[in-house]
């Protein structure tokens, strides 16, 4: 990790690896070989569903859709309720998020019941 990020966030005494800052940042920068990284070093997904919330929803900087399927994919945690009340509320986007997010339920209850 780049030694100019701060080791805690301003305010807190919470490290700014266990919020989750560094998949965000590295997902809306559309930096896919950043976030593998994260994931091998073992770098701590953060507050449940936050990750996957701000990547796709923050209004300034969301994620490349790709990127958004990586996070899936690789197991990061979503608030599907969160989700879907923030869709209710920026249809344009969120229509596209939303789809991915059911396409990936689907896959998950296809892997269980074949278990």
């Amino acid at each position: 990790m780049d030694a100019s990020w701060p080791r805690e966030t301003p305010g807190t005494s919470k490290s700014i690896l266990d919020i989750g800052e560094p998949y965000f940042v590295a997902c809306v920068t559309g930096d896919l070989a950043t976030a593998r990284c994260l994931r091998r070093l073992g770098v701590p997904w953060g507050p449940d569903g936050q990750v996957f919330l701000d990547a796709a929803a923050a209004g300034h900087a969301t994620a490349p859709l790709p990127l958004l399927r990586w996070l899936l994919e690789e197991g990061c945690p979503v608030d599907y309720d969160v989700m879907l009340e923030w869709g209710a509320s920026t249809p344009q986007r969120a229509a596209k998020v939303l789809l991915l997010l059911m396409e990936h339920l689907g896959r998950q209850e296809l892997e269980h019941d074949e278990q």
